[in-house]
């Protein structure tokens, strides 16, 4: 590998290890593009949602297998599967509410305090929470449509 175009077949081993590194690079990638996010180094226009995730999905097919035929497209494939699935378990974990990362917050609160939370105020939360995020997700597709037209 060292720097080379061509990729080299490795061990067993070698593939479980470099798994491991590729996992925890897009794991950091997405918690730097969060704290970006947080501190205004990049806006909400930058967002993308599931519109523009397919179409960077086909820029990217169509660019690999333009390249390299279609076993690096296939590659290319895989290691979007690779950040997507490391993006969408970091997102999912955020302590927001309707999510699991808002339902751990409410568990460790209850642990801290050692008394259960009214189920019904814990379903408010979680309600005006899912609202919140149905809302962006619905910024978030427009933005996505306007920057494809």
């Amino acid at each position: 590998m060292n720097g080379s175009p061509y990729r080299v077949r490795g061990s067993f081993l070698q593939t479980i290890s470099h798994s491991f590194y590729e996992v925890n690079y897009w794991i950091s990638n997405t918690i730097e593009s969060l704290r970006m996010l947080v501190t205004g180094k990049v806006g909400l226009n930058d967002l993308s949602g599931p519109v523009g995730i397919v179409k960077v999905m086909g820029d990217t097919y169509d660019t690999s297998e333009s390249a390299g035929g279609i076993g690096l497209a296939i590659l290319s494939m895989v290691n979007f599967s690779i950040f997507l699935s490391a993006n969408l378990g970091i997102m999912n974990l955020l302590p927001i509410p309707a999510l699991d990362g808002g339902r751990l917050l409410f568990l460790i609160i209850e642990a801290v305090r050692r008394k259960k939370l009214d189920p019904e105020k814990e379903g408010m939360v979680h309600f005006v929470g899912l609202v919140a995020l149905m809302a962006l997700m619905v910024f978030v597709m427009f933005n996505d449509i306007r920057n494809i037209i």
